[in-house]
């Protein structure tokens, strides 16, 4: 675990993810025909962990679908194997285009 100065950061992000999966499923419960579209970091779903662990937690018959994003330095030859396990789809960026742009 990672301290940061006198505060666990895994227990501050587990307690992120399990008050959001809790929302999530609230949320679900009285709206059943909606579906929740969940925009967050990569550390709160990659892989189904975090946010969709929890969320099963709570509610077991919950589909989720994760979507992960991010760069790879071999762009455009990326290979997709080092990334299946990351989502479901898998969106890969141009390291080399500026993540920010100024006017």
């Amino acid at each position: 675990m990672m301290p940061m100065g006198g505060f666990n950061l895994i227990m501050g992000q587990s307690l992120w993810d399990a008050t959001m999966a809790y929302s999530i499923s609230e949320y679900l419960k009285k709206n059943k025909k909606q579906k929740v579209f969940q925009v967050n970091g990569r550390f709160h779903s990659d892989e189904g962990f975090a946010i969709v662990t929890q969320l099963k937690k709570y509610s077991s018959k919950v589909k989720s679908l994760v979507i992960s994003t991010g760069s790879d330095d071999n762009y455009p030859n990326i290979k997709w194997e080092d990334h299946k396990h990351e989502g479901d789809y898998i969106i890969i960026t141009d390291p080399s285009i500026p993540k920010t742009y100024k006017e």
